[in-house]
This record gives C-alpha cells, sequence and structure tokens, in this order.
C-alpha cells in the first residue's frame, strides 16, 4: 500500500510552501511511499500468527509451526525456493 506517512505530511506542512499554502504536485506525488515495507526475519517476526513470507522472487503465507515456517498459500508457481529472508503483515480484519 502507498501513501503518506504523517511525518512527511508533516514536513510538507511546516515547509516553506506549505505555510504559503500552496504545494505542487510533484512535491505531493515525490512523498508518497510504501507504507507497509517488507521486514528482514529477525527475532522480531511475529509468529504467533499467519504473514507473508518472501525471499525477493517467492512470496506465501506461512505460519510458525514446530519451529519452522509452514507455507500455506504460494503467490507464485516456484515454491522450491523457500529461503525466505522478509516478512510483511496482514492487514487487520474490517470492521
Amino acid at each position: 500500500m502507498e501513501g503518506i506517512s504523517k511525518a512527511r505530511v508533516l514536513r510538507l506542512i511546516n515547509s516553506p510552501y506549505g505555510r504559503d499554502g500552496f504545494v505542487s504536485k510533484s512535491e505531493l506525488l515525490n512523498c508518497i511511499q510504501e507504507l507497509d515495507n517488507w521486514l528482514p526475519i529477525d527475532e522480531n517476526t511475529p509468529k504467533d500468527r499467519c504473514i507473508w513470507l518472501s525471499n525477493g522472487k517467492n512470496k506465501c503465507l506461512a505460519i510458525w509451526f514446530r519451529d519452522v515456517w509452514r507455507e500455506i498459500v504460494w503467490i507464485n508457481t516456484d515454491n522450491t525456493e523457500n529461503n525466505f529472508t522478509h516478512y510483511k503483515l496482514l492487514p487487520e480484519d474490517p470492521d
């Protein structure tokens, strides 16, 4: 998902252009960034829920079970390379 973070919006508002009430389209477009970046798998990776895993080529939905990641759903057809390096949390369920 792409968007503009709160910190970037505040910087834009406090810039000389923002204080004058004018912000160009190009400035807004330059502020857009990936809001839910892939994070490296490390000791902080949640193991109490399903998450997306990726190695930069393959993606899958997985869950931690008996001390290993168990793939549930593969996004591509090549499920032979599963040396995952990054993860992304699933979005919250809608209300």
